[in-house]
């Protein structure tokens, strides 16, 4: 069986109770499928595994203690399953309501104020954890003072600008 992800129909049940861990792996197949599905057709979601990454890099050079990386770990999970709610939402309204209707749009709208808020909150808590101008300083200083440094730095700003332009990704 192959591991692409595809369209899929209903699972069905196992006759016996040893295909239990094989129907328990499946669904992380496609919950990773679906996580897939979700960065190549939303530019918002690729926004935020790029942002996500660029936090993880920045959090090395940073004294944080284990909660406050827990803490980051847990804002991008939030900011990325509200996303990801989003996304499921607006594509089961898209189905089942193809022409323009105000309810469907309030709805939709609704769903994208739960990821701004969720984002919002992430961002408040990443001011609190960043901000300690000693570390930025001395970031700072190692940017300009080392052009590798800087050339590396550069180099991700591009990349992921290239990745969340997502040429050949869209999925819709």
């Amino acid at each position: 069986m192959s591991w692409a992800c595809r369209a899929r129909g209903p699972i069905p049940m196992a006759k016996n109770r040893n295909g239990g861990l094989r129907r328990f792996a499946r669904g992380f197949r496609w919950a990773f499928c679906g996580i897939g599905r979700c960065i190549r057709s939303e530019r918002n979601m690729r926004v935020h595994t790029v942002m996500a990454l660029y936090v993880l890099v920045l959090s090395a050079f940073f004294p944080f203690t284990a909660g406050e990386r827990a803490l980051l770990w847990v804002c991008i999970g939030m900011v990325m399953a509200a996303e990801t709610f989003n996304t499921a939402i607006e594509k089961l309204c898209d189905r089942f309501c193809p022409e323009h209707d105000e309810r469907i749009g309030r709805v939709k709208d609704l769903a994208a104020g739960a990821v701004l808020l969720t984002a919002l909150g992430a961002l408040g808590a990443g001011i609190s954890l960043f901000w300690r101008p000693q570390v930025l300083l001395s970031l700072w200083q190692n940017l300009c003072g080392q052009p590798l440094w800087g050339i590396a730095a550069a180099g991700a700003l591009l990349l992921g600008l290239w990745f969340i332009r997502g040429k050949g990704f869209s999925e819709k």
